[in-house]
C-alpha cells in the first residue's frame, strides 16, 4: 500500500457509515449533493467513496476537478474536458447539453469540488444532465447546500458532520501512530521539560485559537443576519438545545420563516435531522453572545412547538423534554410535571440523566408537587433497574399526610426491595402501613387487630387492589403459587377497569408460571399484560419483558425472542445479557461462555433477581454442556445463593432440578435421582421436571399430546436415553428421531445433537447385536448420525458430547474388526474429554493401548462409564484376534469373534480348528499368519519375503526360498485340508476355504502392533 492511500486511510477513520451510505446515495442517483464546514473532510470522503465504489465496479471511474470560482458555464465545461482529457470544446460548444454529451462518451464519476456561490451559473448544465439516463455519476461539494431556490436542481444532499468524540480520538491517535511521535511529546521536546514552559504553550496552543476562532466566525454569521425572522428562530433553538419539527417553526414564525430557515442552513447555523431543524452545537454559546439569554417569548414559542410536536406523536421524546423544560423556565412546574406524568411512551425514551435532572427542578422549585415528582422519578429508576438509586429518591419523598400516599410509598419502596432480591424488606415495608390510618400516623401497636396482613397470600378485606397485587407477589417468591394464584384470580373484577392493575395482575400471574416451568402459560399471560399496557398508553414493563424473552426461549422460539429483545429491551442495560441467554438457548454454548464474565459482572444489585437467577441456570446449562463441570458447580452455588434468601423459596426447587442435571452429566445418577425427588415434591407441575423425575427413576415419560412442541420433543429425547438404557434399541431409535425432527426445525443446537448422539448409539448396538442381514444398513444410518452430531456439537463447544460421540464411533469399527480406527476413535474420546474423563474412558483407552495423560482424580465423576459400559467398549483386552484385515480386542478365554475355519495360536505355536490341534514350525507359523492376515486380497512374493523374513526382496536369490516354504506349510496343512488351502491366482498367494482364518496374539504392545500392521 502506498503512502498516500495511507494517508487517506487515516483521513476517513470513523466515517465508515458514512462512506457506506454516500456509496449508496450515488450508486441510486445520478448527481449528488455534499456538503459541510471548512476542513470537516468532505473531500477526502467523498473521494473514497467512489474510488471504493468503482474499485468493485458499482460506479464508473473517478474523476475530480475544482470548481473554485467557476461562474461561466464556458470555463465550467474546459475545465471538465482537461479533467477528462479531451481537446478543448469550442466555445460556442458550451451549451447545456455538453455535460453530458462529454460525460455519454466516456461515463466518468465526476467530482465538483470547491463549488461555491459563484458558481450557480454552471448549475443548470447539471439538471439537464441529472435528466437524462446513464452510468454517469455527479457529485458536487462545496460548504452550503444547494437549495431549491437556488436553482431548479433536485439532487438528493449529504451532510459531512464533524467526527464524533471517540473517533475524533482515534483519528488523533493514528496520526501520532503514523507520525511515530505523540502531541505530547512535541510538547515537552519544545519546551525542554520546563513546567513553566509547558504550561504556557498548553495556555497558547493552536486548540484555544482554533475554538476562539470558529466561535468568532460563527459569532460574525449571526451578527451579519439581517433577518428578525431568521434571528428570532436562532434563539428559540438555542434555548431549546434540541431539534424541533420544522414546519410547527415556520408556521409559529414571524413572516419569512421559510427564508430565515434556508438562510440558516446554507451558513451551516442549524441542520435538519428527519422532519425536525436544530441549532448546531458549537453556535448554542455564540448564539447566547450575540443573541442574549432566551427571553420568555423564546420559551413560549418552544413549549408550543414541542407541544404540538407532542399532541402529533405521543413518542416523542425530544419534544417532551423540550416542553417540559420550557415550562419550567416560564415558571409554571405543575404543567411540567403533567406534561411529563401524562406521556410515559415519550417519557421512557428520555435517558434517565434527563429525566432526573427535569422531576428534581420540578420538586426543588415546587414543594406542593415534590412528593409526585419524586415518586415519579423512583418509578422511573425502577424502569431502569437502579434499584439503590430508587430507594435514595424515595428516601427524600416527604412525610406522606394521606393513608394512600403512606401506602404508594410502601408499594414503590417495596417492589424496589423484591426487584433487588429482598423480599423480606419489601415484607416489613408494607407492615409499616398497619401503623396508619386515614389520617396521621398511629402509635405503635395500635389498629392491629386480627390475623397480620402479611400472612398468607389472601386478600385482606379492605386492601387496595395494588396492595394485594403485592402481597400476591411476595407469595409468589415464597413458593405457594397455587394461593397467590387464587388471590390474584380473586382480584380480577378489581383490576379489570385498570389497565395498570391488570397488567401487573398478569404479570405476577405469568412468573407464577415460569417457576414451574409452565413457560406457554407464562407467554399468554405476558402477552395479555402487554396487550392491556398498550390499550392504556404506557410503556411495557421491563419486568414484562423479560418474562416474555424467557417464555418464548423456554418454548424454543429463540427468533421470536430476539425480536422482542431487539424492539423492546434495545438500549437497555441487559439487552446484551438477553441476548446471551439467546445463544445458550440455542446451544451457542461456546460463543456464549466467552461472554459470561461480562454477564457476571453485570449480575449485581442493580439486576433484576428474577433476571440474576434465570441467567446464572443459562450458563449453568451452558458449562454442563461444554463439560466444564467446575465452571457449573459455581453457577449452581450463585443460583443456591439467591435462592438462600428470605422469602426467594420458589428458586429452591429450580436449584434442585439443576442439581440433579448436574449430577446426571457427571455420571452420579443416585445423587441425581435423590435431588430431582425433592424438587418434583416441590413443583410437581413442571413438565420438564416431571419428565427428569420419571427417567431419572426409570419410568417411560407421558406427556398430553397437547403439551408443546418443546415439551413433547424434550420427553422423546429422555425417553431415548432411558431407553438406551434398557436395551429397547427400536424403540430408543424411534423416539430418537422424532426429538431429532423437532430440534432440527427449532434449531435449538444442543438438544439437537443429543439426539443425535442417541440416534447414533442405538444403531451402533443394533449393528453389534441386530440380525445379520441389516447390519450394514445400520452402520452407515449410525455413521450418518455421528456426523450430524460432531458437526453440531463441534460449533456448539459440546465437549460431552463429541467424546461420547467418539465412543460410540469406537464401538462401530470395533463391530467391523477395525482395530485401528478402533483405537483412534478412543485416542479421540481421551482428548476430547479433557480434564473431564473418568476412569471408565481411561480404562477402555488404556486397554486399547492408547496413552493416557496423568490427570486430577475424577473418582466423583462418571460422565462416560455408563455408555462404555451399554456399548462394551472396556473389556479385558488379554487377546488381539486378526481375521483377514479386520482385529479385535477380547479376552483370555474368548472364543473367535467370527466364525473361522481355524486358529493360528502365535502364543501357543500351534493351529487349532475344533478339536484337532497342529504345532507347527516358527516360520512355518509365522508364514501361515501373514497369509491368514491377507484376507481375500492375498499376498506377492515379495510382501511375503519382507513379512517373514524381514528384508528385499531379490527374484534371484530369493524365490525358490519363498517357494520351498509355501510347499512346506501346504504339506503341513495336510490334516486341514476339507478347512482351508493355499491358492494362487494373478501372481497373490492366498488362503482358501469356506471361513477364514483367525490369528490370536497376546494384547501387549508387540502383539497390538503386529495386529495393527504398524511400527507404532
Amino acid at each position: 500500500m502506498d503512502a498516500g492511500r495511507d494517508d487517506t486511510l487515516v483521513e476517513v477513520l470513523g466515517r465508515d457509515r458514512d462512506i457506506s451510505e454516500l456509496r449508496a446515495l450515488l450508486i441510486r442517483n445520478r448527481v449528488v449533493q455534499v456538503y459541510g464546514a471548512a476542513g470537516v473532510g468532505k473531500t477526502t470522503l467523498v473521494l473514497e467513496a467512489c474510488r471504493s465504489a468503482a474499485a468493485e465496479g458499482q460506479l464508473p471511474p473517478l474523476v475530480a476537478v475544482s470548481m473554485a470560482g467557476a461562474s461561466a458555464r464556458r470555463e465550467a465545461v474546459e475545465r471538465i474536458a482537461d479533467a477528462l482529457g479531451e481537446s478543448r470544446p469550442d466555445p460556442s460548444a458550451a451549451s447545456l447539453d455538453s455535460l453530458s454529451t462529454m460525460l455519454a462518451r466516456a461515463p466518468r464519476t465526476l467530482v465538483w469540488d470547491d463549488l461555491d456561490e459563484r458558481s450557480d451559473a454552471v448549475l443548470d448544465m447539471v439538471r439537464r444532465f441529472a435528466m437524462h439516463e446513464g452510468t454517469a455519476r455527479i457529485v458536487i461539494v462545496s460548504r452550503r447546500a444547494v437549495t431549491t431556490r437556488d436553482t431548479s436542481l433536485r439532487a438528493p444532499a449529504f451532510q459531512v458532520r464533524p467526527l464524533a468524540r471517540e473517533d475524533a480520538l482515534r483519528l488523533v491517535h493514528a496520526i501520532e501512530a503514523k507520525r511515530g511521535r505523540s502531541l505530547a511529546d512535541d510538547l515537552v521536546e519544545a519546551t525542554g521539560g520546563n513546567p513553566f514552559f509547558i504550561r504556557v504553550a498548553l495556555a497558547q496552543s493552536s486548540v484555544p485559537r482554533v475554538v476562539a476562532d470558529t466561535s468568532a466566525a460563527i459569532r460574525h454569521t449571526m451578527e451579519t443576519l439581517s433577518s428578525d425572522a431568521g434571528r428570532q428562530l436562532l434563539g428559540v433553538l438555542a434555548a431549546a438545545k434540541a431539534p424541533l419539527d420544522e414546519e410547527e417553526l415556520v408556521r409559529l414564525a414571524n413572516k419569512g420563516g421559510r427564508d430565515a430557515l434556508d438562510n440558516l442552513r446554507k451558513h451551516l447555523l442549524v441542520e435538519r435531522d428527519g422532519e425536525k431543524i436544530g441549532i448546531v452545537e458549537a453556535a448554542i454559546e455564540p448564539a447566547r453572545e450575540v443573541l442574549g439569554e432566551p427571553t420568555a417569548e423564546d420559551w413560549g414559542l418552544v413549549a408550543k412547538v414541542a407541544e404540538s410536536s407532542l399532541a402529533a406523536s405521543a413518542r416523542d421524546e425530544v419534544a417532551l423534554v423540550s416542553a417540559a423544560r420550557a415550562q419550567l423556565e416560564l415558571g409554571d412546574p405543575e404543567i411540567a410535571l403533567r406534561l411529563i406524568q401524562q406521556h410515559p411512551m415519550a417519557r421512557v425514551m428520555v435517558p434517565i440523566s434527563v429525566i432526573e435532572r427535569l422531576l428534581r427542578d420540578v420538586a426543588s422549585r415546587s414543594p406542593a408537587h415534590a412528593p409526585l415528582a419524586l415518586r415519579l422519578l423512583a418509578r422511573e429508576h425502577l424502569r431502569a433497574s437502579d434499584y439503590e438509586a430508587a430507594r435514595r429518591t424515595l428516601d427524600e419523598v416527604p412525610r406522606p399526610k394521606t393513608r394512600e400516599e403512606a401506602e404508594r410509598l410502601a408499594l414503590l419502596r417495596a417492589e424496589s426491595h423484591i426487584r433487588a432480591g429482598e423480599p423480606e424488606a419489601a415484607r416489613h415495608a408494607l407492615e409499616a402501613l398497619d401503623a396508619i390510618g386515614d389520617g396521621a400516623p398511629k402509635k405503635a401497636g395500635a389498629g392491629k387487630k386480627g390475623p397480620s396482613r402479611n400472612a398468607k397470600a389472601g386478600k385482606v378485606p379492605g386492601e387496595s387492589p395494588g396492595l394485594a397485587l403485592t402481597r400476591a407477589q411476595l407469595s409468589i417468591l415464597r413458593g405457594e403459587l397455587e394461593a397467590a394464584r387464587v388471590t390474584l384470580e380473586a382480584l380480577a373484577p378489581e383490576t379489570a377497569g385498570v389497565p395498570q392493575l391488570e397488567a401487573r395482575r398478569a404479570v405476577e400471574l405469568a412468573s407464577s408460571y415460569l417457576y414451574e416451568e409452565d413457560y406457554a402459560q407464562t407467554h399468554a399471560w405476558t402477552t395479555r399484560a402487554r396487550a392491556a399496557q398498550k390499550a392504556a398508553g404506557v410503556p411495557i414493563e421491563p419486568v414484562a419483558t423479560l418474562l416474555d424473552i424467557h417464555a418464548l426461549l423456554g418454548l424454543g422460539e429463540v427468533d421470536r425472542a430476539l425480536e422482542l429483545v431487539n424492539s423492546e429491551a434495545r438500549g437497555r442495560p441487559f439487552a446484551k445479557l438477553f441476548e446471551l441467554a439467546a445463544l445458550i438457548r440455542r446451544g451457542e454454548h461456546k460463543r456464549a461462555l466467552e461472554g459470561a464474565d461480562m454477564a457476571l459482572a453485570l449480575l449485581d444489585r442493580q439486576a433484576d433477581i428474577l433476571f440474576r437467577c434465570i441467567l446464572a441456570r443459562d450458563l449453568l446449562r451452558a458449562c454442563i454442556g461444554t463439560g466444564d463441570f467446575a465452571r457449573a458447580e459455581r453457577m449452581l452455588r450463585l443460583l443456591e445463593i439467591g435462592a438462600g434468601e428470605p422469602g426467594l423459596a420458589a428458586f429452591v426447587p429450580i436449584c434442585d432440578a439443576d442439581r440433579a442435571l448436574l449430577a446426571e452429566a457427571e455420571g452420579d445418577f443416585t445423587r441425581a435421582r435423590q435431588r430431582i425427588e425433592v424438587a418434583y415434591e416441590r413443583i410437581p407441575n413442571s413438565p420438564f421436571i416431571a419428565i427428569d423425575h420419571d427417567v431419572l427413576h426409570g419410568k417411560v415419560p407421558e406427556v398430553d399430546t397437547k403439551t408443546p412442541g418443546v415439551v413433547h420433543a424434550y420427553a422423546m429425547l429422555r425417553k431415548a436415553e432411558l431407553l438406551l438404557t434398557t436395551g429397547a434399541l427400536e424403540e430408543a431409535l424411534e423416539s430418537a428421531e422424532a426429538a431429532e425432527h423437532v430440534y432440527a426445525r427449532t434449531r435449538l443446537q444442543h438438544e439437537l445433537a443429543r439426539a443425535r448422539l442417541a440416534r447414533a448409539e442405538a444403531l451402533a448396538r443394533l449393528v453389534r447385536d441386530g440380525a445379520e442381514g441389516e447390519r450394514a444398513a445400520w452402520a452407515a444410518r449410525a455413521a450418518d448420525a455421528l456426523a450430524g452430531c460432531e458437526d453440531v456439537a463441534q460449533k456448539g463447544g459440546y465437549a460431552p458430547i463429541l467424546a461420547s460421540a467418539a465412543i460410540v464411533r469406537a464401538a462401530l469399527a470395533e463391530s467391523r474388526g477395525d482395530l485401528l480406527a478402533f483405537r483412534a476413535s478412543l485416542d479421540a474420546a481421551v482428548r476430547l474429554a479433557g480434564e473431564g474423563i473418568d476412569a471408565a474412558l481411561t480404562r477402555a483407552a488404556t486397554q486399547a493401548g492408547v496413552a493416557v495423560p496423568p490427570r486430577r482424580s475424577t473418582a466423583t465423576r462418571r460422565p462416560f462409564e455408563a455408555r462404555i459400559e451399554r456399548l462394551g467398549v472396556a473389556k479385558n483386552a488379554e487377546v488381539v484376534w486378526r481375521i483377514g484385515p479386520r482385529g479385535y480386542l477380547t479376552a483370555e478365554t474368548a472364543e473367535p469373534p467370527e466364525r473361522v475355519a481355524c486358529v493360528v495360536d502365535l502364543d501357543g505355536r500351534h493351529v487349532r480348528s475344533g478339536a484337532r490341534e497342529l504345532e507347527l514350525p516358527e516360520q512355518r507359523l509365522v508364514l501361515l499368519s501373514v497369509l491368514a492376515e491377507a484376507g481375500d486380497r492375498g499376498i506377492t512374493l515379495e510382501e511375503i519375503f519382507a513379512r517373514v523374513w524381514g528384508g528385499a526382496f531379490h527374484p534371484l536369490r530369493h524365490r525358490n526360498a519363498v517357494y520351498v516354504a509355501l510347499a512346506r506349510l501346504k504339506d503341513s496343512l495336510r490334516p486341514f485340508t476339507r478347512d482351508l488351502s493355499i491358492a494362487y491366482h494373478g501372481e497373490r498367494y492366498r488362503l482358501s476355504g469356506p471361513h477364514p482364518v483367525a490369528v490370536r496374539r497376546k494384547a501387549d504392545r508387540e502383539g497390538v502392533r503386529a495386529a495393527l500392521g504398524t511400527d507404532e
